[in-house]
């Protein structure tokens, strides 16, 4: 039995399907709320803009009803557009009612988003860098974008971390090298360019048993048509968005994990692969260059390329044996070092204690 620490925590975030909700369900797992009277309140989700509104309208009155209590912390995760305004109005009703507030920034475009607003978005933004006790960084790229906009801000680095995927053996064929795509099937996740990429890389190795899986949801009509357009049909398998017993199984099944983006915050899939010390092919975008090093715990290709795409394909199926497996044992120590929730929950943990005793 946990002894409480007087307050109150509150969570708002989305409660769609992705990273931002499985870096709040995580949390949540790996106990950091044991030792606190906390909420949940989940504050968007992909509907009709009425339904959009009456969340909003629910949410502002979560705010003000939370906000009236002493010693409530508000734990506010934020991406881009419409995540922004929101938490904008959350956070200055919050903090004139008397209550603090943390800002966890995880929009992987928000750089874009910012660089493409006029002044008064850029000033808006600043004032709420600024006006938070403190905003919390996926990585030190992040941190540094943050502090250039907002020089007064308090920015905190804190990785996004997952629970250990469970390492399993499920009923796979060993002779079958299987790459893994997970993430929305979106132009930003490079999925069209892997699939590009595949068919290049499986007209080289006709007699080899290779497979593309593409898990996730979005413009999976488009991404099916270009499949078939190249005759994949029987190369590529689409599953759609998957629950957590079948991502444990496709990434315990995977040869290597595939994430080839644009733009990036820090993938929670690039974090559950190195957990399970699964070699992993991506971009050295937002985050992931200060975490992936080529050729020493994953592979790093530059957005947009896809001949370097089928050539880390390439050394993936021909060094299995070889570079995989330092790859491999590399991937898995450095979940290890920077990603276990023992490396990450204490890091908020003391944020929390701060601001409620503070």
């Amino acid at each position: 039995m946990h002894n409480k620490v007087k307050g109150l925590i509150v969570t708002i975030s989305t409660s769609e399907k992705g990273g931002i909700r499985s870096v709040v369900e995580n949390y949540y797992e790996a106990g950091l709320f044991d030792s606190y009277e906390s909420r949940w309140i989940k504050s968007h989700s992909n509907s009709k803009a009425l339904i959009k509104i009456v969340r909003f309208l629910y949410v502002l009155f979560f705010v003000l009803f939370y906000s009236v209590r002493r010693n409530t912390v508000f734990h506010m995760h934020m991406s881009m557009n419409g995540s922004f305004y929101r938490k904008f109005i959350y956070t200055n009703i919050a903090k004139f009612l008397g209550s603090k507030v943390i800002l966890h920034l995880h929009g992987s475009e928000f750089k874009t988003f910012y660089l493409e607003s006029g002044k008064f978005t850029k000033y808006l933004i600043k004032k709420l860098f600024t006006q938070v006790c403190v905003v919390i960084a996926l990585s030190n790229t992040w941190r540094d974008f943050i502090n250039r906009v907002a020089p007064l801000a308090r920015v905190e680095v804190i990785n996004n971390f997952c629970m250990p995927v469970e390492n399993k053996m499920f009923s796979k064929t060993e002779s079958v090298v299987k790459f893994v795509f997970l993430g929305a099937v979106i132009h930003r996740k490079g999925i069209f360019d892997l699939i590009e990429a595949f068919a290049m890389f499986k007209s080289e190795y006709r007699n080899h048993n290779v497979k593309l899986i593409v898990c996730g949801d979005g413009l999976l009509t488009e991404a099916v048509f270009l499949a078939k357009e190249l005759g994949l049909e029987e190369e590529i398998e689409f599953l759609g968005w998957i629950d957590r017993d079948k991502k444990t199984q496709v990434l315990n099944d995977a040869s290597a994990i595939v994430l080839p983006s644009y733009n990036e915050g820090l993938p929670m899939v690039i974090v559950e692969a190195l957990s399970l010390g699964k070699p992993v092919i991506t971009t050295p975008v937002g985050g992931i260059g200060e975490i992936i090093i080529d050729n020493e715990n994953g592979f790093l290709v530059e957005p947009g390329n896809i001949l370097q795409i089928r050539q880390k394909l390439r050394e993936i199926l021909n060094g299995k044996n070889t570079l995989n497996v330092k790859v491999s044992a590399n991937a898995a120590a450095t979940y290890k070092a920077k990603f276990s929730p023992g490396k990450i929950v204490p890091k908020v943990d003391a944020l929390y204690k701060e601001l409620l005793n503070g």
